[in-house]
């Protein structure tokens, strides 16, 4: 009998114990450790990308996420309308890298990278390419689904910088730097200088009003295009005028009556694999409706603000540092350059530092704000 009990005895204290632990199943368990009075803070080191590439103006899946023509072939993607990845890697006689949409001239705060023999191109503004300005294939291009704001304040060049929406007649090329400005709402004038033209090559469109001018032989003399054309040898600048407040987004469905092909004067044109339809939309006030359902006056507000402080791989991402930071507490972090690298200074976020005394937040936006940019993305050099 006693081992009868001793097991009647055990299942009792185990029905207590269950009962026990079930009755506490939603007590939070402590995750730090006992008697500790003072808990250190944690310690963030950015890495911060200043190279070159963060100038570009698309952002593709593709080598650099840049765009990659095949001069030999006369095309920049397949037959199934797949965009050439180029694993090659560099750009060559062969492979034309190309990287800008609204070229502004070189200067501070405008192209970082000049027109080179083989790379560093601007897109010309026409119908074959007008999937880049698309939201649905060039990720970083204007999308009407987002509202775009200005960044947030940082501390540069020893005084705290403010940001307002961009105004749209006047929008600035780089939101601190230079003094390059465009008017999104009018034409811009065909532009023959140097890093202000685009780049045609084999088999790209020659639109009819345009001038080239053969950028191998050096460009010594501009040719009036009188009739649309593609390109059957050579590399040539490209001057053309377009309206910059201009995004295409995918019709949905494609069978919309209404949307005939440009070729015709319509209002779509075909993305790259021949079938899918993309719709125009010029930010203009004769345009009544747009798939954000803004007004007018909205949409040319929103794609200003997103022209002057997101167009660029390093505009949208100091938009992005400076949104986490302005409320960011309970840290110390500091930041590594990757091409000028060196010993990072490290902030505590929750205090000010400096004379004039600046909150830490700043200082750490500020220096992403202060950097322009050139050279490669040394990333694991960085990481060591």
């Amino acid at each position: 009998m006693k081992p009868a009990l001793q097991f009647a005895t055990s299942v009792i204290a185990l029905g207590a114990l269950l009962g026990t632990v079930a009755s506490n199943a939603a007590t939070n368990i402590a995750e730090l450790p006992l008697k500790a009075s003072v808990l250190a803070k944690p310690n963030v080191i950015w890495g911060m990308d200043d190279s070159g590439s963060m100038d570009s103006e698309v952002m593709l899946n593709t080598n650099d996420g840049a765009f990659w023509w095949d001069s030999t072939a006369g095309t920049g993607w397949n037959a199934s309308g797949v965009i050439h990845y180029n694993s090659a890697g560099s750009a060559t006689s062969q492979w034309r890298k190309m990287v800008y949409l609204f070229p502004n001239g070189s200067g501070t705060g405008q192209r970082v990278y000049s027109d080179s023999t083989n790379d560093h191109f601007a897109i010309p503004p026409t119908r074959q390419f007008a999937f880049l300005r698309s939201s649905d294939y060039n990720p970083l291009y204007y999308n009407p689904a987002i509202t775009y704001k200005d960044w947030s304040p940082g501390y540069v060049d020893g005084a705290i910088n403010t940001f307002a929406p961009a105004t749209a007649a006047t929008a600035k090329s780089h939101p601190r730097l230079g003094t390059s400005t465009f008017d999104l709402t009018a034409t811009r004038a065909l532009a023959t200088a140097t890093d202000k033209s685009f780049m045609a090559m084999k088999g790209m469109l020659i639109p009819a009003g345009s001038q080239t001018c053969n950028h191998a032989s050096g460009c010594t003399g501009w040719t009036n295009e009188t009739a649309e054309r593609t390109l059957g040898s050579g590399t040539f600048r490209l001057a053309m005028a377009y309206y910059p407040a201009t995004y295409y987004m995918k019709v949905n469905p494609p069978s919309v009556p209404d949307c005939t092909i440009d070729t015709a004067g319509g209002s779509c044109v075909y993305a790259p694999d021949g079938t899918t339809k993309l719709r125009r939309y010029e930010v203009k006030s004769t345009v009544t409706s747009y798939p954000s359902g803004r007004t007018y006056a909205a949409e040319l507000q929103n794609f200003a603000n997103w022209f002057q402080y997101h167009r660029k791989r390093k505009l949208m991402a100091n938009a992005a540092i400076g949104e986490v930071l302005e409320p960011l507490t309970g840290m110390r972090m500091g930041l590594v350059k990757f091409n000028s690298r060196s010993t990072p200074t490290m902030y505590d976020l929750d205090t000010s530092s400096g004379s004039p005394s600046i909150a830490n937040r700043l200082r750490i936006t500020g220096a992403f704000y202060a950097v322009d940019g050139s050279g490669g993305t040394p990333t694991r050099e960085t990481l060591n």
